[in-house]
C-alpha cells in the first residue's frame, strides 16, 4: 500500500495562491472549490468542466495553480490541458487530482510537465498541502494505493506491487531519500528496490530508464501475470544511479 509522507502544517503565504479547479463532475468540483477556499492562503478564482472551458477560465483569471482531473469529458483530457499550458510562456503550475494512479498515467503526466499529483483517496488536508508545496516549488506526489493487488509486467519486467510504487516515484524524479520518506522505508531498502527494478528492466542508470519510457511513447503499460513471460535477461551490475540520493 502506498503510504503518504507525514505532512507539515499548511501555513499562510504572503499573498493567496490563486487556483482554478477543472473537474467534470459538478458536485465534486464545487466540493473541491469550497474545501480549498476554506484554507488560509488559497483562493479559488475559477472553475471549469473540460479542456476548452478550462483554457478560457485560465486565460481570463491567470491563476498560479490549475487543479485538474486527468480524465475530463475525454480520456486524459486533463493531461492534454497541462501540455497546452506548459507550451505557453509563464504557464501556471498544474496539479492532477485523479483516481487513476496507474504507472502509465503517471508517466504521461510527467511527460506533459505536471507539477504535482494527488490521488482522490487522499484527505483534503493532503490536497491543500500539495497546493502549498507546489506553489513553493517543492515536490508533492501523493499516489494513493497501488492500482493492482499483485505482480505485473511493466515493459516486459515482472515487478511486484512495491516495485511498481517505487518505479512510479522514480519516474516522478524523486530521489531515494524522498522515496524513503514517501513510503516510510529505510534509505537502503529503497536503494535495493531501485537496483532490482533497473536490473529487471535491463538498464544501468536512471537516465537509461527515462529513455526507455520515452522510447515507448512515455508509457509503461502494465500487463497482468498470465500472459507471455518476459524475455530472459542476463544479470547486470547496477550503476551508481541505484544509490542516487
Amino acid at each position: 500500500m502506498m503510504q503518504q509522507a507525514e505532512l507539515g502544517a499548511v501555513g499562510p503565504v504572503a499573498a493567496p495562491v490563486e487556483v482554478v479547479v477543472v473537474e467534470p463532475f459538478p458536485f465534486l468540483r464545487k466540493a473541491l472549490s469550497q474545501s480549498l477556499g476554506r484554507v488560509e492562503g488559497i483562493m479559488v478564482v475559477g472553475e471549469a468542466a473540460d479542456l476548452s472551458g478550462g483554457m478560457q477560465v485560465i486565460h481570463r483569471t491567470g491563476p498560479g495553480i490549475v487543479l485538474t482531473e486527468a480524465h475530463l469529458k475525454k480520456d486524459r483530457e486533463g493531461v492534454r490541458l497541462c501540455s497546452r499550458l506548459k507550451a505557453q510562456p509563464d504557464s501556471p503550475f498544474v496539479i492532477v487530482h485523479t483516481g487513476d494512479n496507474s504507472v502509465r498515467l503517471v508517466a504521461e503526466c510527467l511527460a506533459a510537465g505536471v507539477d504535482g499529483f494527488v490521488h482522490k483517496s487522499s484527505e483534503p488536508e493532503v490536497l491543500a498541502e500539495t497546493v502549498m508545496r507546489t506553489w513553493r516549488q517543492s515536490r508533492a506526489w501523493f499516489l494513493g494505493d497501488a492500482d493492482t493487488t499483485g505482480p505485473m509486467y511493466v515493459n516486459g519486467a515482472r515487478l511486484t506491487v512495491r516495485e511498481q510504487e517505487v518505479l512510479t516515484l522514480v519516474l516522478a524524479r524523486l530521489s531515494n531519500v524522498e522515496i524513503a520518506e514517501q513510503l516510510h522505508l529505510a534509505r537502503q531498502t529503497v536503494k535495493n528496490y531501485v537496483c532490482n527494478i533497473m536490473r529487471k528492466m535491463d538498464v544501468r542508470t536512471r537516465r537509461e530508464l527515462f529513455e526507455l519510457v520515452d522510447a515507448t511513447e512515455k508509457t509503461c503499460v502494465p500487463k497482468k501475470i498470465g500472459g507471455a513471460p518476459p524475455r530472459q535477461r542476463g544479470r547486470i551490475s547496477c550503476g551508481t544511479d541505484c544509490q542516487r540520493l
